[in-house]
């Protein structure tokens, strides 16, 4: 009777998994940095306790469960890769179940059909750790999300432990998978700092003086700026008292758009002003007013984000925001 699960599980027939009920069986799974499938055997001892032997090693059943239990494999498959050391059939799929269709190059007692739920990759050759976390976190997933479809709703304390331990094991993947991708990340960042600090300081030099020599040239080009625009307009005088005495200033060959501005420089890119327009407040007073009535300033998610902090911050310091209070908001933690 303590192998009944396995048995209807190498059939496709899966029972009910619960993390705190391992079956005994033979099984196959991917250990927690992902990489090699290995062979898993779960057995209950004289006295009662559940063991599984993964490669060789023992551990708690419960250890490896909801790692393994959905992926069974024959006895004489599992004889072949832990006791004689061959590789898996090719015909055993990534779930860790035989096809029913090709056969397996060791006698087996039984073609269950493949696992129900998606697995990555179609062997162990080239899983990254990011692979086999994420296929811990799937089958996790498949476990946890059948369990809630099964009990409708958590209602009692038995519920709401089982539902802790579940986003406690979440949590525990997602901090390995956050402690594993800033131990890859960090050869590239410390690469990326010492090229920084190699570079970055000679480009600040190039930039430092290329900006103090531009702020040298800015007087001249702008007195040359106000040169040009007196030239422009004595011209255009000139033009209206011609135009007075008879002439026709639109004949003029002279015009305000044949006037280059001042430029330096005898090769590459040559250097100029540039204008840009600016906001310049001259009553405070009324620019705060004049967005008082705008709807547009009271939908813009960045003011409505700072009005938000800045009442956050009156109120728990006990001053009064008007049309605002403090509200408790519970959740799970």
């Amino acid at each position: 009777m303590f192998y009944t699960y396995w048995h209807n599980a190498l059939q496709g027939q899966f029972g009910p998994i619960h993390e705190n009920d391992p079956q005994c069986g033979y099984y196959r799974m991917r250990w927690r940095r992902g990489g090699d499938w290995i062979p898993v055997a779960i057995f209950r001892e004289d006295d009662g306790e559940v063991l599984a032997l993964c490669k060789g090693e023992m551990k708690g059943a419960f250890e490896v469960w909801t790692w393994c239990c959905r992926y069974p494999v024959d006895y004489e498959v599992y004889r072949a890769v832990a006791e004689e050391g061959k590789p898996w059939p090719d015909n055993v799929l990534a779930g860790g179940l035989t096809d029913r269709v090709a056969k397996s190059s060791y006698q087996t007692t039984g073609n269950p059909s493949p696992a129900p739920f998606p697995t990555i990759g179609h062997n162990s050759t080239g899983v990254t750790e990011a692979e086999g976390l994420l296929e811990e976190i799937e089958a996790l997933k498949y476990l946890s999300s059948n369990w809630l479809e099964e009990i409708g709703a958590i209602a009692t304390q038995t519920d709401a432990d089982r539902a802790a331990n579940y986003a406690e094991r979440f949590g525990m993947l997602e901090s390995k998978a956050e402690a594993l991708r800033t131990s890859a990340k960090r050869p590239v960042l410390e690469e990326g700092r010492r090229i920084d600090a190699e570079w970055k300081p000679v480009i600040a030099r190039a930039s430092d003086n290329k900006a103090k020599m531009k702020k040298a040239l800015e007087p001249y080009l702008l007195s040359e700026r106000e040169r040009i625009l007196r030239e422009q307009a004595e011209r255009e005088a000139a033009l209206i008292a011609k135009g007075v005495e008879g002439s026709d200033p639109s004949n003029s060959t002279s015009s305000t758009s044949s006037m280059l501005p001042p430029r330096a420089g005898t090769h590459g890119r040559r250097i100029g002003l540039r204008s840009k327009k600016v906001v310049s407040v001259i009553d405070e007073e009324a620019f705060v007013n004049g967005f008082k009535s705008n709807d547009r300033f009271w939908q813009d998610q960045a003011v409505r984000s700072s009005m938000l902090k800045l009442a956050e911050s009156d109120l728990i310091a006990g001053h009064p925001v008007p049309g605002a209070e403090l509200i408790e908001q519970v959740s799970a933690a």
